[in-house]
């Protein structure tokens, strides 16, 4: 991590490159397992964590996902790309230990962020699916500020679309 090793509390002696066909795995600390591919890192830890272990390959059994506490909070770190599945794992601890939620209470294909004003809140809604996606109803009545319209219910939003609504 160059300039964030003492933050993350690792060291990465190397970067193995792998062909686009070529996967790896890696063996969480709780025994499930995810997928992962592209580079894997040889990471070596001072004072992190290993959250998950490759499970194959020259580099098994070394850490390939770890947590350093740091100041007030903690750092992440991912020494591979993971599939979805592996991904969600980690971002979901990281977001659990952080007590960040969503901004949202359902589940939504869309990519959506909140800014919070005095009085309202605005919401950024992006839908990166390649299909409609339908509006959460927790944002019908609201106003979507680039059209000057209001949410109605069972909208939904075209491929790569966006929409910033305004809410009280």
């Amino acid at each position: 991590p160059g300039p964030l090793r003492e933050m993350a509390g690792i060291w990465v002696e190397e970067i193995d490159a792998l062909a686009p066909q070529q996967k790896n795995q890696i063996v969480f600390s709780d025994g499930s397992k995810a997928e992962c591919g592209l580079l894997c890192d040889i990471i070596h830890l001072e004072g992190a964590e290993s959250l998950a272990d490759y499970g194959e390959d020259f580099y098994q059994g070394t850490p390939a996902v770890t947590r350093n506490s740091f100041g007030e909070g903690s750092v992440y770190y991912l020494g591979t790309r993971l599939e979805e599945k592996g991904l969600d794992k980690v971002l979901d601890k990281a977001a659990k230990e952080g007590e960040i939620t969503s901004a949202v209470g359902e589940a939504t294909g869309l990519e959506i962020t909140c800014r919070k004003g005095e009085r309202e809140s605005f919401y950024f809604l992006i839908n990166f699916r390649e299909e409609a996606q339908k509006i959460p109803a927790s944002f019908i009545g609201g106003r979507d500020l680039l059209t000057g319209k209001t949410i109605e219910p069972e909208e939904a939003m075209e491929k790569f679309e966006v929409r910033i609504i305004q809410k009280d």
